[in-house]
């Protein structure tokens, strides 16, 4: 720092007066400082005071100056510090910091420092600091500092502060030692903090002083701390806490049963001590492949993190030589001590061939099963359980701070993974009367004897391969659950609520523009809807000039189409061998996305719809950070329908390329959608009508926030209750709703079954001519068990 000996003065500015003391323009330079040697080599006809507060001045001296005059004005390298410890002491608070490249060393307020904070001496020298200049002679060690706005998991071990005495906007100043110690980056140009890979915006200089930004901010942080990595992406790595958990307790939590059945249950699971005891274990059988397409150029990263004893010490992964292909790794500490392991095989994916395996349909699931009184969902653990050959394990080979480690077991993030994973257990229970997806084993029967043999064979098989099952994720012996997107029941498939809760949610336009905005967006499945033009006319009619007035007619047609849409959803088998398009978007308070597939005639159908509102802290995501958002959320609520399908991401921010990557958390949801192999498209924000209306429109959130077991309830059934009540010649609500909704009232079915109506229509020849002359117009529609011809 500048001292008295380098013999620098300036007549214009006494650095011992008053000057100084004001806490609101206190500055630290030393001839380093590029700020500093600007004003000296300057013509001094302003003073210092005005030199360095008042940016028209400095723009008036230097015109050929890049930044921009308003952005120097608002704009400084402030942020958030967080040290766990300051000389070992745990009483820390979250502090503000100036980051200033003009000061040689980091300096810290001393009523910053937690309360009977001891103090290391060092020897006396002088520093210009925020009373003046002043003799410094103690110094703090702050250890495992971590930079909120930056990372939540990325720490710093320790660097060492000077301490100062007076006042000052911010708790520590820090200085070239520290930047250089960690590589901070100060982009004045773009007015943006960069480092490892991720950057921040500068901001105005009291802007942490506002508690209502640092609770905001803090919010955003303390709201990441608390999320757990969802649907087990990333591997708890750390000392052990996996849970054994004993089959006297899963039994016990069995309330649905009765104590003879829990006692039949409980004496199966005895019989599998090793199933359930949470140890991660490989699978006995062969060995798995992964092949490299021709073309397949190798790829090398630098390292995230380190800290992975653990799954060396359990033979996932073992020192590796030299490798063509190198993965980065790094971990997200969680709440409870522990960490979670991650490593990036974005690249690798890219060049391997994924061979597809056919994966289950529901419909064929529930016709085989149809009329089952128990069933039970077991949940494999397979991460790190199936072994991968050795061409396949040095293409797995990952950085770390003590050299290159290559994977033994698959590991997550491979894009094959499903399909690996789907057709080991297909083939390991062959023999076994059960219904495999992926890491689910579905068991159905009529009998509890039959169930409790058939759970029995099921268990031994999977013990005998070394698998691993978490008993409390499973479901023991229920009648009704959610499989493959779908609510199970003994007597047929109920509607999944959830897939049409934006949906019933949906308030009544308004505004013209609002009534324009509603018909766009059911206008986005075009096909479907050019043969219901006259249900939309009531609201048509509205937006002719001057004519807005909702009334009955409107009210009608209004919930008419919603219970069409709905039913469009409800109705939809998913093929999970068939492609699924995801159309997704975000506003400023809200995500919203919609689901769909193409049937054999080429129509657009869709799937289901979901929609978010935002919390405070995400409410301050860059747009880029929402879009990524509302993909995670829509593949994380319903990664039961989606996983291991092929995938297709329609967004309408361009720059959404998954390679900007500027923080831990978008990192974080990569890692998870890269899961699911998706291919990412651009679509102008015009075409993408039903997203964007989803993530705009106010949605009625008590009815969005109403808790359900996961079927429709009775608000569901009531509303399309009144729907069939309501008008009966509106054949294309009643035929859908009287087969799909089993909740509704006996009164509301039709005299005419689909049994009748699906043979009518076989032996109508000129309707048949009709479908085959108009296959556009007259439809082939899957509804419930029948094929029936719309129109």
């Amino acid at each position: 720092m500048l001292d008295t000996s380098t013999g620098i003065t300036n007549p214009a500015i006494d650095i011992n007066s008053d000057f100084w003391q004001e806490p609101t323009d206190c500055l630290m330079l030393d001839q380093e400082s590029l700020m500093w040697k600007e004003y000296i080599n300057s013509p001094r006809k302003y003073n210092l005071r005005e030199f360095l507060f008042d940016p028209t001045v400095r723009v008036e001296m230097n015109p050929l100056q890049k930044v921009d005059q308003m952005k120097m004005t608002n704009r400084n390298p402030v942020t958030l510090i967080l040290p766990k410890l300051i000389n070992g002491m745990s009483d820390v608070k979250l502090m503000r910091g100036l980051i200033d490249s003009g000061s040689d060393k980091t300096a810290i307020v001393r009523a910053a420092l937690p309360s009977g904070c001891p103090l290391t001496e060092i020897p006396d020298e002088n520093f210009l600091g925020f009373g003046g200049i002043t003799t410094i002679h103690e110094k703090v060690t702050l250890q495992q500092v971590i930079l909120p706005e930056f990372s939540r998991s990325l720490q710093i071990e320790s660097f060492d502060a000077v301490v100062m005495d007076g006042r000052s906007n911010y708790d520590i100043i820090l200085g070239r030692d520290f930047l250089q110690q960690i590589r901070i980056i100060l982009d004045f140009e773009n007015l943006q903090i960069k480092w490892m890979n991720m950057e921040i915006s500068m901001k105005p200089s009291r802007y942490w002083n506002d508690l209502e930004n640092v609770q905001m901010a803090f919010a955003e942080y303390t709201d990441e701390a608390n999320e757990e990595p969802k649907d087990g992406y990333a591997a708890t790595i750390l000392p052990s806490k996996y849970d054994d958990v004993s089959p006297d307790v899963i039994a016990a939590k069995q309330t649905h049963l009765d104590e003879q059945k829990q006692q039949d249950l409980k004496r199966v699971l005895h019989q599998f001590p090793t199933l359930f005891n949470g140890k991660l274990k490989q699978y006995k059988g062969e060995e798995v492949h992964l092949t490299l397409k021709k073309d397949a150029k190798p790829v090398q990263s630098r390292v995230f993190k380190n800290d992975f004893d653990r799954l060396v010490e359990q033979g996932v992964m073992k020192k590796a030589p030299r490798s063509e292909w190198v993965a980065p790794t790094f971990i997200i500490p969680k709440k409870d001590g522990r960490v979670c392991w991650v490593s990036d095989f974005r690249e690798l994916n890219k060049n391997l061939i994924r061979k597809q395996y056919t994966l289950p349909r529901i419909h064929d699931i529930f016709e085989r099963r149809n009329g089952y009184k128990y069933f039970t969902k077991l949940d494999i653990t397979q991460y790190y359980t199936f072994e991968l050959d050795k061409a396949s394990s040095m293409l797995c080979t990952i950085a770390t701070p003590f050299g290159l480690y290559r994977y033994l077991r698959l590991p997550m993030g491979i894009l094959e993974s499903p399909d690996i994973a789907q057709e080991i257990m297909e083939r390991l229970l062959a023999n076994c009367d059960c219904e495999v997806y992926i890491d689910d084993i579905g068991i159905f029967s009529r009998t509890w004897k039959e169930h409790i043999a058939k759970l029995n064979k099921i268990l031994h098989i999977l013990q005998d391969a070394n698998f691993t099952i978490n008993p409390l994720k499973c479901e023991w012996a229920v009648q009704e659950t959610d499989w493959l997107g779908h609510w199970l029941t003994p007597v047929g498939i109920k509607p999944w609520e959830k897939k049409i809760k934006p949906l019933l949610a949906l308030p009544k336009p308004r505004t013209t523009k609002e009534v324009k905005s509603f018909l766009g967006a059911i206008n986005f499945y075009k096909d479907m809807w050019k043969r219901r033009p006259h249900l939309q006319q009531p609201l048509t009619e509205l937006l002719k000039k001057g004519s807005f007035k909702w009334g009955p007619a409107q009210d009608k047609a209004f919930e008419q189409i919603k219970a069409l849409m709905a039913s469009d959803v409800l109705l939809y088998y998913p093929d999970h061998n068939k492609a699924f398009h995801i159309y997704t978007d975000s506003s400023d308070y809200q995500l919203g996305s919609s689901i769909a597939q193409y049937d054999d005639d080429g129509i657009l159908h869709p799937v289901a719809y979901f929609s978010h509102k935002l919390n405070s802290a995400q409410m301050n995501y860059t747009v880029g950070d929402k879009e990524f958002l509302s993909i995670f959320e829509t593949l994380r609520t319903y990664r039961t329908m989606l996983l291991g399908a092929e995938i297709h991401l329609y967004t309408d921010h361009q720059n959404l390329t998954f390679k900007n990557i500027n923080s831990q958390r978008i990192l974080r949801w990569r890692m998870y959608i890269e899961e699911y192999g998706p291919k990412l498209h651009f679509i102008p924000g015009e075409t993408n009508t039903l997203a964007d209306y989803f993530s705009c429109v106010e949605l009625n959130q008590q009815v969005m926030e109403e808790k359900s077991p996961g079927p429709t309830t009775e608000v569901v059934d009531s509303y399309y209750q009144d729907i069939v009540n309501d008008d009966w010649r509106l054949a294309e609500c009643l035929l859908p709703i009287s087969d799909a909704f089993i909740n509704v009232q006996e009164k509301a079915l039709f005299p005419m079954n689909f049994d009748r109506i699906q043979l009518a229509q076989q032996r109508d020849a000129s309707l048949q001519q009709l479908r085959q002359q108009k296959p556009q117009e007259y439809v082939l529609r899957q509804t419930g068990q029948h094929n029936l011809i719309y129109h």
